[in-house]
């Protein structure tokens, strides 16, 4: 209820200060105050022991469980991670600067819609793989889901895997950097994905209209009886 002489700047004024006294923000402005949230938040949890953090954490984890997040929530999240200054790993920072070097600048985990795509050229987005776990269930599972979004969306999607046996070089660089080039350049009709070994060694990709998206390539390596070296056969 609103009396007379109430002054809703003052009311503004003491919450905030309410709130954030025992941060040692009283004798700030309010518009200090309000601009220094985040760190009072921050310092909060540094005020905080190992075991207060990790029952902040457990309790989160258990409001959460069996919640199903809305599309646009989803949407939100991947544009915060696309503002995120420090969730590079080495091995995507270390293309990017090789794709810089050859004059493509890329975005790196751009938001499309509610998902994140490791670094963009626009209209072309390399994924650096650099682990196994990308070939694991969970994300087998979501993989058709998320690639046919980023194609519906107008992305042509490569994928590097970077391996023992195929590590990043710069002629690897190259045909990257090529791809991004011939696709600015001829600018498909039709959205693919395809995923590269190495220099362009083994190479298998699915344009949009194909109905078995996979990850698995349709060859494996084996031995040669005859020779005892390891070669590629169909699966």
């Amino acid at each position: 209820m609103i009396y007379e002489g109430f002054n809703m700047n003052d009311f503004i004024k003491k919450r905030a200060r309410d709130r954030f006294g025992r941060f040692g923000y009283l004798d700030l402005p309010i518009e200090k105050i309000v601009s220094t949230q985040s760190e009072a938040i921050k310092n909060l949890w540094k005020q905080m022991s190992q075991s207060e953090r990790d029952h902040q954490v457990e309790a989160a984890h258990k409001a959460a469980i069996g919640r199903k997040a809305s599309w646009a929530t989803k949407c939100k999240h991947a544009q915060a991670i696309e503002k995120m200054p420090s969730n590079f790993s080495p091995l995507e920072l270390k293309v990017q600067k090789m794709l810089s070097k050859r004059g493509i600048e890329t975005i790196h985990q751009k938001a499309v819609g509610a998902y994140n795509g490791d670094l963009a050229a626009p209209p072309v987005i390399v994924e650096v793989w650099s682990g196994n776990w990308h070939f694991t269930s969970h994300h087998l599972s979501i993989f058709e889901e998320r690639f046919r979004y980023l194609l519906n969306a107008g992305w042509f999607v490569y994928i590097l895997p970077a391996t023992i046996r195929f590590p990043l070089t710069e002629a690897v660089a190259d045909h990257v950097a090529a791809y991004i080039k011939r696709i600015r350049r001829t600018k498909p009709a039709v959205t693919e994905y395809r995923m590269v070994w190495g220099a362009g060694e083994f190479t298998f990709a699915r344009s949009f209209n194909d109905n078995d998206f996979t990850i698995i390539p349709p060859f494996t390596n084996a031995r040669d009886p005859a020779s005892g070296r390891y070669k590629r056969i169909s699966r």
